[in-house]
């Protein structure tokens, strides 16, 4: 599953006041056993919390560039 993918689910399960113990379960439950975990949760609610609702990555140092497949 893509990260972005994954990022939708959460803030789903943060909008319906599932708990951050309870989301990860949920989570795998519908997607796998390998979709969510008890670390990746809590930093999203976090985000979504103060009002992040940015599911794309942010660009950090040491990222390589986004390259446009469709120009090589």
């Amino acid at each position: 599953m893509e990260k972005k993918h994954l990022r939708v689910i959460m803030l789903y399960e943060f909008d319906l006041d599932h708990s951050v113990s309870e989301s990860p379960q949920n989570i795998r439950t519908a997607w796998g056993e390998d979709s969510a975990n008890e670390c990746t949760v809590p930093k999203w609610y976090q985000k979504f919390r103060v009002g992040g609702v940015d599911l794309e990555d942010e660009d950090r140092y040491g990222r390589p560039p986004k390259r446009d497949h469709g120009r090589l």
